[in-house]
């Protein structure tokens, strides 16, 4: 596996990753229903964790870029 590759599969591991501590893959329906049995403590975390796997996300999509076009 190239440079390119690994950082894309980051990326996309990261969004995903986010997607799921956010509740973004859910209907509305559901979305609603896991708020209601989530502990309030326990939302700072998962969104916390939601954060910082975006912020993985973004550096590793932006390396990505930056070793297609130099490489």
């Amino acid at each position: 596996m190239s440079f390119v590759e690994i950082m894309l599969l980051i990326g996309v591991a990261g969004i995903f990753v986010a997607g799921l501590m956010v509740g973004s893959w859910t209907s509305g329906d559901r979305n609603r229903a896991n708020y209601q049995t989530i502990p309030a403590e326990e939302r700072p975390m998962r969104n916390a964790i939601a954060r910082w796997s975006t912020f993985v996300a973004i550096v590793a999509f932006a390396l990505a870029a930056v070793g297609y076009y130099l490489f």
